[in-house]
């Protein structure tokens, strides 16, 4: 992949979107239900693998929300979501969310 970085990031929480501008001109819009539950730290990966191994195991906590709070750059390499439900640990890395343009949404990346 090429050193790809964004020149625009913009949430529409009306439209439930994060549509980026890629530093090639491309452009890329993921739904936000879409990126909280492909959140990539460590505990959601975790629940996803284990889901994906056992249909019947339970996951306990709040139900996760799509609900977006706030967005923040993480160096020069990624952005970080703040989500409703009180999760922000997910850091979303540019290579990360420009995969996801390539992946089927319900699928995870």
């Amino acid at each position: 992949m090429p050193d790809l970085t964004p020149l625009d990031i913009a949430v529409s929480r009306a439209r439930g979107t994060c549509a980026i501008t890629w530093s090639d001109r491309s452009e890329q819009v993921i739904a936000l239900t879409d990126l909280r539950r492909l959140c990539p730290c460590s505990l959601c990966s975790d629940q996803r693998d284990k889901s994906a191994a056992n249909p019947l195991t339970v996951i306990s906590g709040p139900e996760p929300s799509a609900q977006l709070l706030g967005v923040e750059r993480v160096g020069g390499y990624a952005i970080r979501f703040q989500w409703a439900d009180g999760h922000s640990s997910g850091i979303y890395t540019y290579e990360f969310l420009h995969a996801l343009g390539a992946a089927p949404p319900n699928g995870a990346a």
